[in-house]
């Protein structure tokens, strides 16, 4: 599996995919990164975009 950079579905979360290992990041600092509905709205497309 090759290496793809960073993926943002937008300004809420983005997603790396190193080998067969994917981290999504939930950019929330100001709220502690905690996730209401928009932020799992992006977090699902993350995740679906893999």
């Amino acid at each position: 599996m090759e290496e793809m950079p960073f993926h943002n579905s937008g300004q809420t979360a983005v997603s790396e995919c190193r080998g067969p290992v994917v981290t999504v990041v939930i950019k929330r600092p100001e709220l502690c990164n905690a996730a209401n509905k928009e932020a799992a709205k992006c977090l699902l497309e993350e995740l679906r975009a893999f």
